[in-house]
Order: C-alpha cells, then sequence, then structure tokens
C-alpha cells in the first residue's frame, strides 16, 4: 500500500507538474512572447464580431413538457454543463423535436461562452443543439480555428469579467460581447497553436485517468483483505 501511495503521489505531482506548464506556455503564447519558429508576422486585432455569428441562446416554453427529455433528445446547454471539460457531446436536459423548434439551431463545433452570472466560461458543441440565454454561441467562419478560439477565450477569460463589473448585474450582452478585441494570428498559426493545447489536454486528462485508476485499485484491495 506504501507503493501504491507512492504512485499516486508521484502521479499527482506529474499532473501538477502538466497543468503549470501549459499555464505558463499559454501565457508565453497568447502575449507573443513566445511563437512557433515556423511563423512570423504580427497578429491581427480582431473583434469577437469577426470571428463568425454569434447567437444568443433561448429557453422554450418550460411549461410544455413535451419540449424536453431527460434520455433522446438535441442537446441544450446551460452554464452549469459548462465546467472543466472542453467538449460538450451531451447535457443533463435535452430538447425534443417539438422543443428545437423553438430554440436556436447551432451546428457543431459551435463555441459558446457563458455571458450571464457566471462569465466566461466556455467549452465547443461537439453536436447539433441549443443553448440557453445565459450564453453566447459563436459559429465561427473557415478563417477561424474552433481549438484556437476556445484557448484564447479561456485565457482572456478576465476581459469579459472586467466588462461585466461595470454593470449592476454580471451580464455581457451580445452587442458588447460582439465588440471585445483580441489579438489573433493567421488560420495555420491558430491551427497549430490549438493543436498543441489539445495535446497537452490530452495528456492532463490520461494523467487523471491513471490517478483515478491507481485509486480504484487500492479501494479494491482494501476491500479484498476485508473479506
Amino acid at each position: 500500500f506504501s507503493l501504491i501511495d507512492q504512485n499516486i503521489t508521484l502521479s499527482e505531482q506529474k499532473l501538477k507538474l502538466i497543468i503549470r506548464k501549459k499555464q505558463s506556455l499559454m501565457q508565453k503564447i497568447f502575449k507573443q512572447e513566445l511563437r512557433f519558429p515556423e511563423f512570423e508576422g504580427e497578429w491581427n486585432n480582431k473583434t469577437v464580431n469577426d470571428f463568425g455569428k454569434i447567437i444568443t441562446g433561448n429557453t422554450p416554453s418550460k411549461k410544455m413538457k413535451s419540449f424536453y427529455s431527460q434520455e433522446k433528445g438535441y442537446p441544450w446547454v446551460t452554464p452549469t454543463d459548462i465546467n472543466f471539460s472542453k467538449n460538450i457531446y451531451n447535457t443533463s436536459t435535452k430538447l425534443s423535436d417539438l422543443g428545437y423548434q423553438k430554440a436556436r439551431h447551432l451546428p457543431k463545433n459551435t463555441l459558446l461562452i457563458t455571458c450571464i452570472a457566471s462569465i466566461g466560461k466556455n467549452a465547443i458543441l461537439k453536436a447539433e443543439g441549443s443553448c440557453n440565454q445565459q450564453i453566447n454561441a459563436i459559429i465561427p467562419t473557415p478563417n477561424y480555428n474552433i481549438d484556437f478560439l476556445y484557448y484564447m477565450i479561456s485565457f482572456f477569460k478576465y476581459k469579459l469579467e472586467l466588462l461585466a463589473g461595470k454593470t449592476a448585474t454580471a451580464i455581457v450582452n451580445k452587442s458588447e460581447f460582439s465588440k471585445i478585441q483580441f489579438l489573433v494570428p493567421s488560420l495555420p498559426e491558430q491551427e497549430r497553436i490549438g493543436n498543441f493545447f489539445s495535446l497537452l489536454d490530452r495528456l492532463i486528462e490520461l494523467q487523471e485517468q491513471k490517478i483515478t485508476l491507481l485509486k480504484q485499485q487500492k479501494q479494491g484491495l482494501l476491500q479484498q483483505m476485508m473479506i
């Protein structure tokens, strides 16, 4: 058990190291202190409106039970569905075909950003679906890489928080949201950055799975000893 605990501790330390490395690299890359050697040239100032079509979600009438489903249906994203996972494939509450007709349709690979109450959480919707009115969605044009936009907005979350702080309640409306400015590189550099951080996130996920498995193995051995 001492060896198992030691392995768990070392694995947790490695996880923290990868997370710190990711945070450090995000700081350097998005502040343009570090670039991949194959790229040069200035990043261009762009607004959120340049990234693609912006859609604020809505809520089909909750009085109509036929609009909603707990099992099969279209994902309907609320802020509680946006936590630590980058990608959203499913949601706790779904829309039926009837409910989806009343919702604002979003294609897969849409970027979702919370803009009311819990400001600046974001995720990528990986299936056709919809979201509620607390979320602004960006359907990017082909000139913008969805993974790059996800990591960039994650890093610059404070921009949304500062904007929301100017209002009586924590809210960033669609008009103000569309005007937020970011420095953005060419599409090939966006793709390189997006793929790089996606790989780091995959390493973090695998390390988390390893830690979970080690703890399960320890618990299983303890249970066997108690029999």
